[in-house]
């Protein structure tokens, strides 16, 4: 068990979301609580919900005593674009269709530069050929000796 990187309440580390990476792999985690003032925050869509979520967010941050420098400058972060975002929705100027094309952008689309080519995937074909009857041969020497050392056990002891 872990606990947030904000609030400091227990989360459960399988299952929790993640607010940063910090050094050498280890991620800030965020209850469930914290992680939605966080998704308001960046994404709500009502300016008075989104300060709330922050007010929200900085009481935890204060009450924790939080001495972490990248939870600090994250969270931070998300204020800095939150007040941004709440800024724009009372003036009346925010785009809501730049969210929708956010989501769409995701990361699973690969640049065409980095998908794999017919020339990677024949190779890779041939590869795992060549991988398959290397396996085989190995499979049958082993066989062999094993029948080999339980002849020889077998003639040792028996005759």
């Amino acid at each position: 068990m872990k606990n947030c990187s904000i609030c400091k309440r227990t989360v459960d580390a399988e299952n929790a979301p993640i607010l940063a990476m910090g050094g050498f792999g280890n991620p800030r985690f965020l209850c469930d609580e914290c992680a939605s003032d966080v998704e308001s925050a960046l994404y709500g869509r009502d300016a008075e919900k989104i300060e709330e979520s922050m007010q929200s967010l900085s009481k935890k941050l204060a009450a924790s005593s939080n001495d972490d420098g990248l939870t600090v400058e994250t969270v931070s972060d998300i204020f800095a674009k939150a007040g941004e975002r709440a800024k724009a929705i009372k003036n009346g100027t925010y785009d809501f269709s730049e969210d929708e094309s956010e989501e769409e952008e995701g990361f699973d689309d690969i640049p065409e530069e980095l998908q794999e080519s017919e020339e990677d995937i024949e190779l890779d074909r041939k590869d795992a050929e060549a991988a398959k009857k290397i396996d085989k041969i190995s499979n049958w020497i082993t066989l062999g000796i094993m029948v080999a050392a339980l002849a020889f056990l077998v003639v040792r002891f028996l005759l």
